[in-house]
């Protein structure tokens, strides 16, 4: 080798141990031993997430801590950060599915590990018949509502079942007397369904 200075790098080696001296005007150096260490692949990190969740909420994703890592995390709806454990705020339908994260360390990435999210729709519900009581100060009146499915139901707004068991796509509240009614849902997820208002009056 020829050097400028004092110093010379060697260039191009591969892990191991290597031993090293050099002759000068054919007088030899001592010897010098140097081990050169390969970077360790970290170990995937543990992720997972607080789903489920219900549309409008919020998913927190985690994931374990890697000393000197950078997380690279990917998932539904182009989703992309590198935070170790990013926030999905407000979450809808769209955001569901599979989020795979990976850890790099020196250089060296990891293996994917992959959590998945689920995320629930509260019923879309509509009124579809109103019946008047028949005379006044009668409570023989009905609202019936639609957009449901097979189950069981936490009725909310005050309106008596306050529990129905649906076996079709709809349920009729009958028994009612005159006034106003406020009705939403909440299905075996705990999804609240939007709410729907409607009055019965009295026969003039």
């Amino acid at each position: 080798i020829t050097t400028t200075g004092n110093t010379y790098q060697l260039t191009g080696l591969h892990a191991g141990t290597y031993v090293i001296k050099v002759t000068v005007s054919g007088c030899e150096s001592n010897s010098i031993s140097v081990v050169l260490n390969s970077p360790v692949t970290p170990n995937a990190p543990t992720v997972s997430n607080n789903s489920p969740v219900c549309a409008g909420n919020d998913v927190q994703l985690t994931a374990s801590s890697v000393v000197g890592g950078t997380y690279a995390w990917s998932g539904p709806n182009a989703f992309t950060s590198t935070l170790q454990n990013p926030l999905l705020s407000n979450v809808t339908l769209l955001q569901a599915g599979i989020y795979t994260c990976k850890v790099t360390v020196a250089g060296c990435e990891s293996a994917s590990a992959q959590t998945t999210v689920v995320i629930n729709a509260g019923k879309v519900i509509s009124i579809t018949t109103v019946v008047n009581p028949l005379a006044c100060g009668q409570s023989n009146g009905s609202i019936t509502i639609g957009g449901l499915t097979a189950g069981t139901y936490t009725v909310l707004g005050g309106i008596t079942p306050s529990t129905i068991n649906v076996s079709g796509t709809s349920y009729t509240f009958s028994g009612l007397a005159a006034g106003a009614y406020s009705i939403s849902v909440q299905g075996s997820t705990g999804c609240i369904s939007n709410v729907v208002d409607t009055s019965l009056v009295d026969p003039n």
